[in-house]
């Protein structure tokens, strides 16, 4: 943590100008303000003792290592108990719940004689479908995983499982159920009514994008072999160092987030992650942690995990970060922007680098002038889809925005584009209208799918290629739990592309009046909503016929478009 070589800030004079006003950091103590829970680090009319929610009571992160450690032991005890009646878990959540469950399977796998994890963090039906037929319901664990205890799309997809795993195990159904949970929440009460196997009480004090190393992310890990007792006493060290050491040149984490901050305070708001193979889903993470933490009040910083070009352009808003084992490449050594080169030696080292980067984000916060840990615009696109599904259950149809074009195969609307003459010639205008400084978000409402994910890759190359600003992707609604704070919360400069489609084959919702298919439709055009309401300018493309085959063509023709 506190080794100088662990973290570089490298390039330019530019970078050493940052550097000494980092350092001028050390005289407000910034750490030791940040452990005794003062709100006038990032809120300067604020006094030390103030009470302010959504942030004094929000820092209960930072002694979750030592906290979890206690019940390490016992939560291995009820791990390893289970190992044996089941090969899969199945986790239903979403944003925080989801992430770093996905992040530690990934990256450190199922030990032996364990279940694999499978994250399920959609309301696509094809994707739910696709799932319950790749699973053996007699021998699957479902995890259902919320802080609130009211997340829809996780209730939703509890109702879906729960009903099809009482057709197969009848009155002992809730034997194949755990909750991870906020006390007192409805999920709690769910769990206690239908005899959970077990419901674990999560640290009310921690945000979600902060849970990582909660229950939240420490007990799905556990179900799959993980030796999270190693991980928790790595984190409770990496705590410690950057505790006891208020030194800015000598505590990486602390210099990280000042380095972002003032970087971000001088235009440079994009990073630009260049991540080694075996580390890239430790990206999707961070990148929730920073867009949803630093995403707000008209400022931000964007991660961007896509765009290895932009990365790599040099551009003027762009910060590199290579984040990896092993050295980084020609390219990024030759790039002259400021820039940040992290080592991860071994995949246990992910422990330490979610407090490195819990801390460096809750620092750039101070340094921005911005509370990391509320959500103020996350709850928009929920409230506009809430009144979508109202008008559906009143009407018995979703209502729609008027289109700009249409025919058999495609329907378009936008808040900004008006004389459309087809699909392509409205890539094209979309693609013109990008500011520079801004961005281009593609916002995929479609199923998990390998063809369809490479299709909508292509059209965020054909965007990248053509565009000198980053181009950022995500799957809906998941994305609306991380980078969907920031997307109405920054200073505007996004232009966002919006791809649905119609669905061919739906599935209910036990208990609701309303389908899958209504929800993500509802939720799609809530975003679209909660976009327009701040004045951010959407493309959305609804396909209406066969999506794979209409994607091709779609990017078949983008080929041989030019701008």
């Amino acid at each position: 943590m506190t080794n100088k070589g662990s973290i570089e800030f490298l390039t330019g004079n530019s970078t050493e100008e940052v550097l000494k006003r980092s350092n001028n950091w050390g005289d407000k103590k910034p750490i030791e303000r940040l452990f005794a829970g003062d709100p006038s680090l990032w809120i300067q009319s604020a006094k030390p003792g103030d009470d302010i929610p959504e942030l004094t009571n929000r820092l209960g992160w930072l002694e979750l290592p030592g906290e979890m450690l206690k019940v390490a032991d016992e939560i291995k005890k009820f791990a390893d108990g289970l190992r044996s009646e089941f090969d899969d878990v199945v986790l239903l959540g979403m944003g925080g719940s989801s992430l770093a469950p996905q992040m530690f399977m990934s990256i450190l796998g199922n030990a032996d004689g364990y279940p694999e994890l499978t994250v399920l963090d959609t309301t696509n039906p094809e994707t739910i479908l696709g799932l319950t037929s790749s699973i053996d319901l007699s021998r699957t664990l479902f995890v259902v995983s919320s802080k609130s205890g009211g997340t829809i799309e996780t209730l939703s997809l509890y109702m879906y499982f729960s009903r099809l795993m009482e057709s197969v195990h009848g009155k002992e159904w809730g034997r194949f159920f755990i909750a991870i949970t906020d006390p007192g929440s409805k999920l709690e009460k769910i769990a206690e009514e239908k005899e959970f196997r077990k419901c674990f009480r999560a640290n009310p004090e921690v945000g979600g994008r902060y849970s990582a190393l909660s229950h939240f992310g420490i007990v799905p890990a556990a179900l799959i072999g993980i030796d999270i007792k190693n991980l928790l006493q790595r984190a409770s060290k990496a705590v410690e160092d950057i505790k006891s050491n208020n030194n800015v040149e000598k505590n990486s984490s602390l210099r990280l987030g000042l380095f972002m901050g003032e970087m971000a305070t001088l235009g440079r708001n994009k990073l630009g992650f260049m991540l080694s193979e075996e580390f890239s889903p430790l990206g999707d993470w961070i990148e929730q942690l920073i867009a949803e933490s630093l995403g707000k009040d008209g400022k931000s910083i964007l991660p961007v995990l896509d765009d290895m070009d932009y990365a790599l352009s040099g551009a003027d808003d762009n910060l590199t970060v290579y984040l990896g084992a092993g050295e980084p490449t020609e390219e990024f050594a030759a790039l002259k922007n400021p820039k940040i080169s992290i080592s991860i030696n071994k995949p246990e080292d992910i422990a330490e680098q979610i407090i490195i980067w819990e801390v460096a984000t809750a620092i750039a916060g101070a340094v921005m002038s911005l509370n990391p840990f509320n959500q103020p615009n996350v709850e928009s696109a929920k409230v506009r889809a809430k009144e979508l599904m109202a008008e559906y259950e009143r009407r018995g149809k979703l209502p729609s925005e008027e289109p700009v074009y249409k025919d058999k195969e495609f329907l378009l609307t936008s808040t900004f584009l008006k004389d459309v003459k087809n699909p392509i010639s409205a890539l094209r205008e979309f693609a013109l209208s990008v500011d520079n400084g801004g961005y281009i978000m593609v916002m995929a409402y479609l199923p998990y799918d390998e063809e369809v994910n490479d299709l909508v890759s292509g059209i965020v190359d054909w965007l990248a290629e053509r565009c000198s600003v980053p181009v950022c992707s995500g799957y809906g609604p998941r994305f609306l739990h991380s980078s969907g704070q920031l997307h109405k919360g920054d200073d505007g400069s996004g232009l966002f592309l919006q791809l649905t489609h119609s669905i061919e084959e739906d599935l209910d919702i036990p208990g609701e009046k309303y389908s899958f298919g209504t929800l993500i439709t509802a939720q799609a055009g809530g975003d679209y909503a909660a976009l327009k309401d701040v004045n951010r300018r959407v493309l959305r493309i609804n396909i209406k016929k066969d999506l794979e085959s209409s994607l091709q063509s779609l990017l078949e023709e983008l080929g041989e478009s030019l701008i």
